[in-house]
């Protein structure tokens, strides 16, 4: 990004950014100080000396520090340039460090070992090399597998290795073909059914994802089609059956009736798979109306927690200390277990019932009144989005109806505000 920049000030004739901060004299100090180290050869290349001269360049930041100046902090790449630029200044050839006479000749028996094939890949030989050339003594320089790697491909080509082909052997292809037709046939479910004994008879080496892949493309071309048999209705008898033990309260979810309904399944003489029977079971639940995370709460359940919101309103009890009490003697009374989360809302809910008393209380004809002229003003204004018009009116109508006398909350208000429009309009 920077260069880019760069490059477009030149030609537009404006100054250059830098590319770094100018460097402190403690640290140029500092920098000479290896760059020296490294011409005397203490250290191979720049990157054996940058750990140093990194944990130097720290100590003289922080005295810096303790004396009221703030220098900045260096990345690593910054030193490793600017040591490599100095090097090159001072004379040092541009030239990587050239291998040892010990490496070329570990490196060398390792590639003859490659190209008479007690190694497979160049992978094998290279990690086998690398390993040892960290043991050498007097250690050699530091040098990166990828480096190892490229040396041992070179040389093992040059000794006459033939490439290796990752295409398919003609017996591979033949037994790939004779599993696609018995897959075509019947004889195995799919591809993954028949994959142990692919690959006992495979003399290739391949991955399970790879001969799958493979043998599933022949079956197609054969005729052979991924379709799951249809669900008899006995089977979806069994599925309706849990599918309303669910709704009813009976487990509190698909998840925990679904290890059930695949025994019931069994049982019938149809053995399917756990997710696909989860998804059918879903289904079913849907069709019944049924909403994921809302279970009916029973008229046993609604008493005992009746109980405890009596208690919450009247002061005997907080909401959330009634909670897991509650909780507790849901669980004791054998009903399905509640999280707490839901005892927690439903407890609320019944407990601002019994404060409000039966029933809920009509709006006045002033409050009435209130609404439909909010509703003329959302309307009028409803056009800039940005002054959100609808939240506007319904803090409005909440105040109105405070000022006139009535309790509503906020979202009685809003369910009240878009109810009435709807009617004004005939759309409800």
């Amino acid at each position: 990004m920077r260069c880019r920049i760069n490059k477009q000030a030149r030609r537009a004739g404006r100054p250059v950014r830098p590319a770094h901060l100018p460097w402190h004299p403690a640290e140029a100090r500092v920098l000479d100080r290896f760059v020296r180290a490294l011409l005397a050869g203490k250290y191979a290349n720049a990157l054996d000396a940058l750990p140093h001269c990194q944990k130097a360049l720290d100590r003289v930041r922080a005295r810096a520090h303790a004396g009221g100046e703030k220098l900045p902090s260096r990345t690593r790449r910054a030193v490793w340039c600017r040591i490599s630029e100095l090097a090159r200044e001072a004379g040092r050839p541009l030239r990587r460090v050239r291998y040892t006479r010990e490496e070329r000749r570990l490196i060398g028996r390792y590639a003859r070992q490659l190209a008479s094939g007690r190694y497979a890949t160049v992978t094998d030989a290279a990690r086998a090399c690398f390993a040892a050339h960290r043991q050498l003594r007097p250690s050699p320089p530091v040098r990166p597998f990828h480096g190892i790697y490229q040396t041992i491909d070179t040389a093992s080509s040059k000794l006459g290795r033939t490439p290796v082909s990752r295409s398919m052997s003609a017996k591979g292809i033949l037994v790939m073909q004779r599993y696609a037709k018995a897959i075509a046939d019947g004889r195995y479910r799919d591809a993954v059914a028949a994959l142990p004994d692919i690959r006992a008879d495979l003399p290739d080496k391949r991955s399970g994802d790879c001969i799958v892949h493979r043998v599933r493309k022949l079956a197609r071309e054969l005729g052979w089609s991924p379709t799951h048999p249809r669900w008899s209705d006995a089977e979806q008898e069994v599925v309706k059956r849990f599918a309303k033990a669910v709704v009813v309260g009976v487990y509190a979810g698909p998840c925990a009736g679904v290890d059930d309904c695949l025994v019931a399944l069994r049982a019938a003489g149809r053995g399917r798979p756990r997710n696909e029977t989860l998804y059918r079971l879903r289904r079913s639940l849907r069709r019944l109306g049924w909403i994921p995370g809302s279970r009916h709460w029973s008229a046993p359940e609604l008493e005992v927690v009746s109980h405890f919101a009596r208690r919450v309103a009247g002061g005997e009890l907080g909401a959330n200390a009634a909670a897991e009490p509650c909780r507790q003697a849901l669980k004791r009374a054998g009903f399905p277990t509640r999280t707490p989360g839901e005892v927690t809302r439903k407890l609320g809910a019944v407990t601002r019932a019994c404060a409000r008393g039966p029933g809920r209380r009509r709006w006045t004809e002033a409050e009435n009144k209130a609404c439909d002229s909010w509703i003329d003003w959302c309307d009028r204004h409803r056009t800039v989005r940005r002054y959100r018009p609808r939240s506007v009116a319904i803090d409005g109508l909440l105040e109105d109806t405070q000022r006139i006398g009535g309790e509503r909350t906020r979202r009685a208000c809003a369910a009240h505000l878009w109810k009435r429009r709807l009617h004004k309009y005939g759309l409800a």
